[in-house]
């Protein structure tokens, strides 16, 4: 009973390490998609999180302070 269950338990170790061996290739061989896709994306959240009350800077007339 004992030898079936080490056997299962090698079984499935060697399973969870192939497994993520290829999840490693597979992120090797598409990095520079990987990296585009996560570029775009903290771009679009640099965006969205921007304050755009401070962008507004051209807005202003400098004649009018000066008075």
């Amino acid at each position: 009973m004992k030898k079936q269950s080490m056997w299962r338990f090698v079984v499935w170790g060697v399973g969870v390490v192939l497994a993520l061996a290829g999840i490693i290739c597979i992120l090797i061989a598409h990095w520079d998609k990987v990296t585009a896709c996560l570029h775009s994306f903290f771009t679009k959240c640099a965006d969205i999180f921007s304050c755009p009350e401070f962008d507004d800077y051209g807005d202003f007339e400098d004649d009018l302070l000066y008075e």
